[in-house]
């Protein structure tokens, strides 16, 4: 009997997932073996769902690490909005 807690994704979303991802990349993320990685793309076996959930974790996490890298500190941000508020405007056009 199988087991109804099983569940497969089809190979298109994996390749949706995995595209532009390095299979050594996969490797280490899903912690697979190489030729099991293979077997998934080539459809030889069927694709779990927690293969998905890892992946969109992964991209979750890749993507606030770069929001991280490339925000711009309060400081930064309070002295950019305080540049275009009309009062700022005046005095760089009254300077000049």
């Amino acid at each position: 009997m199988k087991n109804p807690s099983r569940r497969w994704v089809s190979s298109n979303e994996f390749d949706y997932h995995t595209s532009g991802l390095p299979r050594t990349l996969l490797i280490k993320l899903l912690q697979r073996c190489d030729r099991t990685i293979r077997d998934w793309q080539t459809g030889r076996r069927p694709i779990p769902a927690w293969t998905i959930d890892t992946l969109k974790v992964y991209e979750f996490e890749r993507q606030n690490a770069w929001q991280e890298m490339f925000e711009i500190g309060p400081a930064l941000a309070e002295a950019s909005t305080w540049f275009h508020q009309p009062q700022a405007r005046k005095k760089r056009n009254a300077i000049a």
